[in-house]
């Protein structure tokens, strides 16, 4: 990941706090063949490691990969140029919260998927519960993973690379159009400030 100075996060809390607010991510690995192979899924954290599964007939329920890398996106946002005191001095650009989690790729055994399967239920659903037959049938159709966090890399471009004023009118702009990217915007200005 291109991470220029400015905008790298290098506090692991920050990337593990993207990763469990935002657990649908992108899933790469490439086969002993070289073949690419991606998967959109919902991906949770367990410590030192990511877990989730794959349908029997997703490509990678049979992938011969040792390393995968995940990839989680935050709040993320288009800015425009006219947002700034000097519009005709800069160009477009967009605003984002990414990690990236490389590590070891390794299949889960039953036992293991069926927890796996468990932690995303207790996640995501309020409200249907799963017995342990009904488990046993899903998790039939199902090949659990883990993800070892061997390197984790996290970009926050939140305009630090900007004058306050200028970061402050783009902050002002998300504050409307999405405050999930103002609160970034914030805690990035904030801890700018802090340096």
């Amino acid at each position: 990941m291109y991470r220029p100075p400015a905008v790298s996060g290098h506090d692991p809390a920050v990337a593990n706090e993207v990763i469990d607010a935002h657990p649908f991510a992108l899933l790469l690995t490439v086969g002993a063949d070289g073949a690419l192979t991606s998967s959109h899924l919902p991906i949770l954290r367990q410590e030192d490691a990511l877990v989730g599964h794959v349908a029997l007939g997703n490509p990678h329920a049979r992938t011969t990969a040792t390393h995968a890398t995940v990839i989680f996106q935050g709040p993320h946002g288009y800015v425009s140029p006219t947002w700034y005191g000097a519009p005709e001095a800069h160009v477009p650009t967009w605003n984002y919260v990414a990690v990236h989690v490389s590590g070891r790729f390794e299949f889960l055994g039953e036992e293991e998927t069926a927890a796996a399967l468990d932690q995303l239920v207790e996640r995501f659903e309020a409200v249907w519960s799963v017995s342990p037959p009904v488990r046993d049938r899903l998790s039939a159709g199902i090949r659990g993973f883990r993800v070892r966090m061997d390197e984790v890399e996290a970009r926050l471009k939140l305009s630090q690379n900007r004058e306050e004023a200028d970061a402050m009118r783009v902050t002002d702009h998300f504050r409307r159009t999405d405050p999930a990217l103002a609160t970034w915007m914030r805690r990035a200005l904030q801890g700018r400030k802090g340096e």
